[in-house]
Order: structure tokens, then sequence, then C-alpha cells
């Protein structure tokens, strides 16, 4: 069986006869999905690679002439990867290291543009960094879930520490109605990046949820990160008590009138797609939770808290 999402959804896509940080999409190396490059869905077939994707140039625009400055070496990227991971992890160790997955709403034919999350797991803790200037500047700051204590810590640019529940965050995601999982009828296991998933259906009266869970695998309530996740996993909760990641989602729009297990036709049943794209086992430092000493604040909310009025 092969491990990219594109044999998860061949069966399925067969058998219909067709076919959920950064907001901006970078292309990855080893082990990425071929369907990454580009989440639209076509007419002819949905899960098929782009071609438009195009990495960037590091070569300098003009020749060096006598006389001038060789242009620098491009900087390497500071990751949370190449700051917190370590060594590899042995095969039977619990999973600790960094899982990079992004996910993007459909309108109609057309996809918006995707959400990329790069999240640092080890045992009950979760990080990851916020982007400002829509994914292409420098990190606005860093967000750690402790699910110990069921709260996220926001540290942004300034002397503060913002302190939200969770239990906050799902009450204003709505409330999450119990989901019924089923397994795939013609091939209910398959694998996203070597790690081995099962393939489950999920209906509500709107809409079809095809996914792909890990068993035993970090913990992250989705859901109460709302926007396009809110959409993609609204069962992710759920998924968290059973000690379940979704590895990839596709959520369609069920036919008006169609009787339960229908398969959507039509890539304009498209919903919401979230992927995997990288899954890296490493020993995690624990300097990647660290909390700065501000003051700790309250926040109901993850959004940035409003700016004082100028005097």
């Amino acid at each position: 069986m092969l491990s990219h999402t594109r044999s998860f959804w061949l069966a399925p896509l067969a058998a219909a006869a067709l076919a959920c940080g950064h907001t901006t999409d970078e292309p990855t190396s080893g082990g990425t999905h071929p369907t990454s490059n580009d989440p639209r869905p076509t007419a002819t077939d949905p899960a098929a690679p782009s071609t438009d994707a195009r990495a960037p140039s590091l070569r300098h625009p003009g020749p060096v002439r006598d006389g001038d400055v060789p242009p620098p070496p491009p900087e390497e990227v500071d990751t949370l990867a190449q700051r917190f991971l370590r060594e590899p992890l042995a095969p039977s160790a619990p999973f600790e290291g960094e899982i990079v997955l992004r996910v993007v709403l459909f309108r109609g034919m057309e996809a918006t543009p995707p959400a990329r999350y790069a999240f640092v797991f080890k045992g009950d803790r979760v990080r990851w960094d916020l982007a400002s200037d829509e994914g292409k500047g420098t990190a606005a700051g860093y967000r750690v879930y402790d699910g110990n204590k069921h709260k996220f810590f926001t540290v942004l640019r300034t002397p503060t520490v913002y302190s939200t529940d969770l239990s906050a965050l799902l009450g204003d995601a709505g409330g999450s109605h119990p989901y019924s999982f089923s397994p795939f009828a013609l091939e209910p296991k398959g694998a996203v990046q070597e790690v081995p998933c099962d393939r489950m259906v999920a209906e509500d009266a709107q809409l079809r949820y095809d996914v792909c869970l890990a068993n035993h695998f970090p913990m992250l309530p989705l859901r109460a990160l709302g926007g396009a996740m809110e959409i993609a996993v609204p069962f992710s909760d759920q998924l968290e008590k059973n000690g379940q990641f979704p590895l990839d989602v596709m959520v369609r729009a069920r036919e008006p009138g169609a009787p339960p297990g229908t398969i959507p036709k039509g890539p304009a049943a498209f919903r919401a797609r979230l992927s995997v794209q990288k899954i890296t086992r490493a020993h995690v430092s624990d300097a990647a939770f660290d909390l700065p000493g501000y003051e700790v604040v309250n926040s109901p909310t993850l959004a940035p808290p409003p700016r004082p009025p100028l005097k």
C-alpha cells in the first residue's frame, strides 16, 4: 500500500467515479504528499498534483563582476525543528517530534489560501509559532498547549503571557455532538507519511467526513483553534478522548435527499481538506515549552487582545 495521501483517496475516488500558523504554502521535501502543492479539485482528478509550484531561486540575480561584493549565502530558516528537535527516537518509543499539517477551505471550485501549522509535541505539551505578515514575516510569538492543565499559553511581543482555558474555546466553537465513525468499506486501513491509520467515515446532516485516524498519537484539540480547523475537524475533542489524531480529512457536502453513506459526487462538493505533510520522530528539548517569567493574564479567546487607545 502506498503511504501517500494519493493512495489514501484512490479507492473512494474510483468508487465514486470522481473525486482541513502560516497562511502561505511552502513546498517540502522528504515525504511530502503528491497533492500538497495545489489542493484545488479538478473535474478530472481532484487529487492530481499541481505542476505550478516552484521553489524560490537562491541564485544571485546577475553575474558577479570584478569589484562586486559576492552575495551572502542564503540564511538558514529558523524553524522549530532546528531549535528543539534532537536525536531520533527509537522505533518503539512513544511519539514526540514535529507534525506539519495544512488545512484549506473550498468555496465552490476555488480553494482559499491554506493555513500551515508546524506543531512540536512532547507528552501532553504542544508548541507552535504564530506567523505575522500573512506568514511572510518573522514569528509574532508562539503558543503552548498544556494537556494536563487544559490551557493554552500565548506569548506575543509584549511582556505578558495570555492564558486561555480549553473549555472557554470549545464553548466559543459551539457544542460538538458525538460523531459516529464507521470503517471505510473498500479499504479500512491506510497510511500517511508511513504512519498507519484507520480509514473511517462520519456524517452529519450536511457533510461527509472521510478521515484517516492514527492511534496512540499525540493529542491536540484542533477544533479549539477555530477557523478552518473548526470546519475540518469539528470532532477533534472526541478524537482526543479516544487517543486518535487525524492525519487526513476530506470534507464534502452531502447531496440533498441522498441516503446515508452516499459518496458526494463532483469537485463542487468539496468543503475542506486537512492533510499532514511531514512527521518527524525525534526527542524534543523541554526548552520548547518554556514560558517567560512575564505576568500571566487570563484571556477568554486566542485572539490577540486589543491595543490600548492612543493618548
